[in-house]
């Protein structure tokens, strides 16, 4: 995660009085925490894909229409992190765990819905997309 850049560009624009800086600097809380959110996720997803390389076992590479799937199919293809979500949340439970996993559990249990949420398509806007040099 390139957080370092990201807080250097938030204090760059803290410094500014304009109604444009806040908006570059929500973008850049939000991205963060998205990013932080699905980070668990991408990891298990190149943890099989390593796998799968050792076993020779063939990987389908081909792009997804995801605009078509339905939450039940992220439920699936994230099959993987949600259990792990639940065996975190079941460890912690039973004191096996310390509660420092909970964010980790959290993140493994929602990333299908979350994954859904990211895919679905941004409502068409008319607005005049301006260049970061112009904010």
């Amino acid at each position: 995660n390139l957080l370092m850049p990201r807080a250097l560009g938030i204090l760059h624009r803290l410094h500014g009085k304009s109604q444009k800086n806040w908006i570059v600097i929500t973008s850049a809380i939000v991205e963060t925490l998205f990013s932080s959110l699905f980070a668990p996720s991408l990891m298990v997803q190149r943890v099989k894909i390593i796998i799968s390389i050792f076993t020779h076992q063939k990987m389908n590479w081909a792009p997804v229409e995801t605009s078509r799937r339905g939450i039940l199919d992220y439920f699936i293809f994230h099959w993987l992190e949600v259990l792990l979500g639940l065996g975190l949340l079941a460890c912690i439970e039973r004191e096996y765990l310390t509660p420092w996993f909970l964010l980790l559990a959290i993140c493994f249990v929602f990333t299908p819905p979350l994954s859904w949420l990211v895919s679905q398509q941004a409502p068409v806007t008319h607005e005049k997309l301006n260049s970061p040099t112009s904010l």
